[in-house]
């Protein structure tokens, strides 16, 4: 049956830290799906053909809200930001200072945080302006004091400006005992700029959907819960939604319920879906509404209501 997962193209300046490393792989069996960036842009291959908004192709760059199919495997585009908790690196920002990249320490700093901030800072040599923002910090071990001091000197070796910003008191308090105030480049909190992209970043994440909707005939009620998908099919009982109409394909259409929307994707079905009497493409996404109509072949008629 078909799946669907989603990825995330938040950042409007590209970057590899979208997708974490270069190019980003997806596998599925003997299918490789590889996306890079080029030119600003995000490019996607395979070695297989497969489906970006109804069109075949091998090679295609990739947008918000593109739909890309094959063997009843979906992926989603989204422009929601899509951080790894488990990661201090937030992302990159242009300020009057020039571009910033931003890391943020969590509350309990390990020795594994400043292994992830070196290696994330390696994988971008070209730039030089570092913010760590450790206003949340309530423990650091002594491991962790010793790999700050060894990450500082790796920077001024590589002649980088690495500040940690906007400290707390449970910080600075650390920094006493360990006796390395003078070591430490300390940057209280002075540019909005930062401090907004730095709250922004931490609290936006994937837009969990929260709605619960239903698709119903008139007879059956079939509830779409939040992030789920529902397959609609003929005579299938592997589908959540099983029809009997001859026009209906045996693996007609989904219903996608993801980011406080509602979806429906046509199969390439053989007598089309239809919202409001407008014909849908194939393998794209389609929005749908509160009261629309949606027709699975020609006499299947559906109602689009939220619970």
């Amino acid at each position: 049956m078909p799946s669907l997962k989603k990825f995330s193209l938040f950042e409007s300046e590209i970057t590899a830290s979208n997708f974490n490393t270069t190019p980003y792989s997806i596998s599925y069996d003997d299918i490789l799906m590889e996306i890079d960036c080029e030119n600003q842009k995000h490019i996607i291959s395979a070695n297989t053909e497969f489906v970006i908004n109804g069109e075949k192709c091998y090679y295609s760059q990739i947008k918000t809200n593109d739909l890309i199919s094959f063997n009843n495997e979906f992926i989603i585009f989204s422009q929601e930001y899509n951080r790894d908790e488990n990661s201090p690196f937030i992302g990159k920002i242009k300020t009057d200072q020039g571009k910033i990249m931003v890391f943020k320490l969590p509350r309990k700093t390990s020795r594994r945080a400043y292994i992830d901030i070196l290696k994330t800072i390696d994988d971008y040599p070209q730039e030089k302006n570092i913010y760590i923002e450790c206003n949340s910090i309530q423990y650091m071990d002594s491991e962790s004091i010793s790999s700050m001091i060894d990450l500082i000197r790796k920077m001024e070796q590589e002649k980088r400006s690495i500040f940690f910003y906007n400290p707390g008191d449970k910080f600075n308090t650390y920094l006493k005992l360990a006796n390395i105030m003078k070591l430490v480049p300390v940057k209280i909190s002075e540019n909005n700029s930062i401090d907004d992209f730095i709250k922004n970043r931490v609290s936006y994440g994937f837009k969990q959907s929260q709605n619960r909707y239903v698709v119903t005939d008139n007879f059956t009620n079939y509830i779409v819960e939040p992030e789920t998908v529902i397959s609609i099919g003929r005579l299938n009982k592997s589908c959540d939604i099983c029809l009997t109409d001859e026009r209906v394909s045996r693996i007609h259409a989904l219903i996608v319920n993801t980011s406080n929307s509602l979806y429906v994707i046509d199969c390439l079905s053989t007598n089309f879906t239809y919202i409001n009497g407008w014909k849908t493409p194939a393998y794209c996404l389609n929005k749908l509404k509160v009261n629309d109509i949606v027709v699975f072949g020609k006499n299947m008629h559906f109602k689009i209501k939220q619970i």
